[in-house]
């Protein structure tokens, strides 16, 4: 559940750039799941966030109500 962004320091940036990219690669493969598979984000977010599944849900739609794409 990514929504703040990622920080990296410039020397892990310069030293290792295959690595950033495969971070920024998940992130925004776990934030286009929640777009195109909702019901199974809300149960996975739920076991994660440690959250009623009811919850987890009510946050998804949410999100998918401000979420940028």
């Amino acid at each position: 559940w990514r929504r703040s962004g990622s920080m990296g320091r410039a020397d892990f940036i310069d030293k290792k750039p295959n690595t950033v990219l495969i971070i920024v690669a998940a992130a925004v493969r776990a934030q286009n799941y929640v777009w195109t598979n909702n019901a199974d984000a809300a149960v996975k977010f739920a076991a994660a966030a440690q959250l009623k599944p009811a919850d987890a849900v009510t946050a998804v739609k949410a999100f998918l109500d401000y979420g940028l794409r």
